[in-house]
């Protein structure tokens, strides 16, 4: 099987475009995001940025989230939107959070990770069910984004405020995380990965292009005395 990577939907852009945001000033003016399906654990998400007193942005069709969301003034919820204003969205946010339930098999959010990549916004992400295995490759810690314990609300705040309050760090997961988008998913790497899988098909289907035509000559054959014998045509 050979691995296509097919996001970020976004435009990747220069290097050169990454935004050079002062983490605190960001946080006091702007928003974590938070997004996608109403069973990730935005519970834990919400109030681990309470405790590190941010702001918060969900964006999510969930009925049942607006209780969650009125109950903590600095939460906003938002329906789900067009791809071009998630965008906007995305990009004045200045992290973006993925929380997972510990015992749960769900999407892992991988488009939204991919967004936040190709924008240059730091990502803290849970490990879910396979510790960091859902986000080898992609999320390295603390290099292209943070990673904590599911369900453990101190170190998701713990790992927010550090974005907050190390600018050093927060650089680095940014310029590291678009270097990262541009590197293997920009269109010139999908396009290259892409040129390789259908090359390596060809490949192997004309390297087995003999053995499959000498067999189906066989039963081509065989087909054709059974008719000779029997007056019927096998059709198997």
């Amino acid at each position: 099987m050979h691995f296509i990577p097919s996001w970020p939907r976004g435009k990747v852009s220069s290097q050169e475009a990454v935004r050079a945001r002062p983490p605190r000033q960001a946080a006091e003016g702007g928003y974590v995001l938070m997004a996608g399906e109403k069973d990730r654990d935005f519970a834990s998400g919400i109030e681990a940025c309470a405790l590190a007193k941010v702001r918060v942005r969900l964006v999510s069709d969930s009925e049942g989230l607006k209780n969650l969301c009125t109950r903590e003034k600095l939460c906003t919820l938002t329906p789900f939107l067009s791809h071009g204003d998630f965008m906007d969205v995305l990009e004045k946010s200045w992290a973006v959070v993925v929380p997972l339930h510990p015992q749960r098999h769900l999407s892992a959010g991988a488009t939204l990770v991919g967004e936040a990549l190709a924008s240059g916004v730091p990502v803290v992400v849970s490990g879910g069910l396979g510790g960091d295995e859902p986000w080898k490759g992609v999320v390295g810690h603390e290099e292209t984004g943070l990673i904590v314990p599911p369900g453990d609300v101190g170190a998701l705040s713990s790992a927010v405020s550090r974005l907050m309050e190390d600018g050093e760090l927060y650089g680095r997961i940014s310029a590291n995380a678009r270097a990262l988008a541009e590197s293997a998913y920009s269109v010139e790497a999908v396009g290259k990965s892409m040129q390789e899988a259908v090359c390596g098909a060809i490949a192997y289907r004309n390297s087995h292009r003999t053995t499959r035509s000498q067999e189906e000559q066989e039963q081509g054959r065989a087909a054709f005395n059974s008719f000779i014998e029997d007056g019927e045509l096998d059709e198997d």
